[in-house]
């Protein structure tokens, strides 16, 4: 007799289960039991004078586990079983912190209870269990629940939770467990603000709960609002996801409370209209070259905060309709000048007509001229409309004079932004003091017959190393900058823009 045995492990044996049954009941004190690629065993019975702590099986065969009295179990793991059942009906685990299923079969009330039956459960693993096809929980507290908590479900297609506690971090990790999910069903999950749906492209109904504040889905083939009202949805952000031309019709009533909006290479956006007046932070990425073009966009936000919009060569048509006194609007643009001079006086046109759209807000211009060649555009080119006024323009790389002379001819920059880099690998390009050579030469001029010269009253360069305050330096050269040294050009421009004609 084994008394004091407290760890049994059987690998790779062949055994029965009267054999078994003798092993086992000449070990009352076992607390750890492993059974590894054995033959023979068609069940195993823990009744309730043995005081196991953790139990783990791993064979290839149909197996019944019934377990009279799980009061110490504190670790459970079932594997590679073709047909396996838990007897646990109406039973308690008091002290089971983890509980591994892998490629087995559950009956679909395994589950019922959930939260009675496994108070302590930290850690759920249900790997490639066929027979579960739908997960419900109800009036259930998950967040008790450690941050090492998982719970993987390949195979399952519809999950339900229903008046359950639960937080954002513990539904992240159940819904990426579940990618082959169509139905997702909750309903007053107290502590739930935020959901993200990350390629889960079988998606085909989605019910929520009524306190629900932020969602963001990543499905290329869904998204439909249609019908369905978010009366206290704040925060909607799609990425990747196919927008059906109805997607903005009624917007505001169907998200009567939502402040931000984001759209990130969304496909069908071609023509659209949105209005609402609770959205005070609007995102538009078009970076993405599958996106399709976005041509026309009427944006009718009265109460506006920010706007930001990216893409790569195309610009769109956008018309805003706002009454806000104090919003600010991010432009991020990457430009292949791919043809002919009159495609760049064409883009530049278009980019004029897009800061003219949102000439009552805060401008901050980003470009990204790396395949920008030597333009040359007509020197009347400009000068029959009124430039806009940019706060902020922003050159990742150095910048050909001509790139400037065009963005002059439709802006007035208050402040041009230049990064240096710490790898040196633009230190020695000869292009990198274009800038501050055509910046220098303004005032006064000597580079050419520049119409825009007239209302620049000045010219100054401010720098600063990492997150410190931007202080004036004159007649520094770049190359003598420290590396890592931010620079701007501060450019002072008369008050009243000048007439063109």
């Amino acid at each position: 007799m084994l008394k004091n045995l407290l760890t049994l492990s059987l690998h790779e044996v062949e055994i029965t289960d009267e054999i078994f049954e003798k092993i086992i009941s000449s070990c009352p004190l076992i607390e750890n039991l492993d059974l590894l690629n054995y033959t023979g065993l068609k069940s195993i019975k823990l009744s309730k004078h043995y005081n196991i702590k953790n139990f783990g099986c791993t064979g290839n065969e149909e197996i019944i586990v019934e377990i009279e009295n799980p009061q110490t179990l504190e670790s459970f793991r079932i594997q590679n079983y073709r047909d396996w059942f838990l007897h646990h009906k109406n039973m308690h685990f008091p002290h089971l912190k983890s509980l591994n299923l892998y490629k087995v079969h559950l009956p679909a009330d395994i589950f019922d209870n959930f939260s009675s039956f496994f108070p302590c459960l930290n850690e759920l693993i249900l790997n490639f269990c066929d027979g579960l096809k739908e997960f419900l929980l109800q009036q259930c507290d998950l967040t008790k629940l450690k941050s090492t908590f998982n719970i993987i479900l390949n195979n399952l297609q519809t999950l339900r939770l229903h008046f359950v506690y639960i937080t954002d971090e513990i539904f992240d990790k159940i819904i990426s467990g579940c990618p082959l999910i169509e139905n997702l069903d909750l309903t007053w999950c107290y502590f739930l603000k935020s959901i993200k749906l990350r390629k889960h492209c079988n998606i085909k109904k989605f019910s929520y709960i009524d306190t629900l504040e932020s969602v963001y889905i990543n499905c290329r083939d869904w998204f439909c609002h249609r019908n369905t009202h978010f009366p206290h949805l704040k925060s909607l952000k799609l990425y990747s996801v196919q927008l059906p031309a109805e997607t903005f019709d009624n917007f505001s009533s169907f998200f009567p409370c939502l402040n931000e909006l984001e759209l990130d290479s969304c496909h069908g956006l071609k023509e659209f209209r949105l209005f609402s007046s609770s959205i005070k932070c609007l995102t538009m990425n078009m970076y993405s070259i599958n996106t399709g073009k976005m041509i026309k966009a009427f944006i009718d936000t009265p109460n506006i905060r920010y706007f930001e919009y990216s893409g790569q060569g195309f610009l769109p048509s956008i018309k805003f309709t706002t009454t806000s006194n104090e919003w600010k609007s991010q432009i991020s643009l990457g430009y292949k000048r791919e043809h002919s001079d009159n495609d760049a006086t064409s883009w530049f046109l278009k980019l004029h007509k897009l800061l003219q759209a949102l000439s009552q807000s805060h401008i901050s211009l980003s470009l990204d001229p790396n395949e920008y060649k030597k333009l040359h555009i007509n020197d009347s080119y400009g000068s029959f409309f009124k430039p806009v006024v940019v706060e902020h323009l922003n050159f990742k790389y150095s910048s050909e004079s001509s790139i400037l002379n065009c963005f002059f001819r439709i802006s007035r920059p208050r402040y041009i932004h230049m990064d240096l880099y710490d790898d040196g690998m633009y230190r020695d390009e000869p292009k990198l003091n274009n800038l501050a050579v055509f910046m220098s030469k303004l005032i006064p001029s000597e580079i050419g017959c520049y119409f825009w010269l007239k209302d620049l009253e000045e010219v100054g360069i401010d720098v600063r190393e990492e997150a410190k305050e931007w202080k004036s330096v004159k007649g520094t050269s770049l190359l003598a900058l420290p590396l890592q040294q931010g620079i701007r050009f501060r450019l002072k421009w008369r008050d009243q823009l000048s007439k063109f004609t």
